[in-house]
């Protein structure tokens, strides 16, 4: 847990090194709208609808499927308070 709040919680989604904190919102956003996250298009299209156009074009999920524990709460809510 220590580890998820000095590289995501702390900066609230803000820096480049919060990349996770995105991935993770945007899968549970996939997730939510019945879509899987490891379809790539789609991931990425949900991830530039949220964010603008992902860090040198590269947006995928690599998380297990047991990060649906965390994505899905944190699609429940807006991305300023979900970050």
């Amino acid at each position: 847990m220590l580890l998820v709040y000095n590289s995501s919680i702390k900066n609230m989604g803000k820096y480049i090194w919060d990349f996770d904190t995105r991935a993770w919102y945007t899968g549970g956003t996939c997730w939510w709208d019945g879509h899987s996250p490891y379809d790539r298009e789609y991931y990425a299209e949900t991830w530039t609808e949220l964010y603008g156009a992902p860090p040198h074009d590269q947006a995928t999920f690599v998380y297990p499927p047991t990060m649906a524990l965390i994505s899905l709460p944190l699609a429940l809510m807006p991305w300023p308070v979900a970050a």
